[in-house]
């Protein structure tokens, strides 16, 4: 059991990291023009993603946070984050 506690911690951590990387330019300042394209991002996901995504990022609320409030499991809300997390790589590729 602590194991999986474990892993499923190492697994936010390293997604937390990319996501920061996705977030924040080489010189982790945000510009207009970048904040707008990461708004734009944000928009272009799936509703489902986007939502998860927000309540995560914007609301600060935790996995099982999310899952209660949107009554899904706290593994689907894991993997919205990823596909949300990947979403903004591809689509920010560019900006580096």
């Amino acid at each position: 059991m602590l194991n999986l506690i474990l892993r499923k911690r190492a697994r936010i951590a390293y997604w937390r990291s990319i996501a920061r990387r996705c977030l924040a330019g080489p010189q982790h300042e945000v510009d207009s023009v970048r904040l707008e394209r990461i708004r734009a991002a944000i928009d272009s996901m799936p509703p489902l993603t986007r939502e998860v995504f927000e309540l995560h990022r914007f609301d600060d609320l935790a996995y099982g946070g999310i899952a209660n409030r949107l009554g899904i499991g706290i593994d689907d809300v894991e993997a919205q984050m990823v596909a949300a997390l990947l979403h903004l790589s591809r689509v920010l590729d560019g900006d580096r």
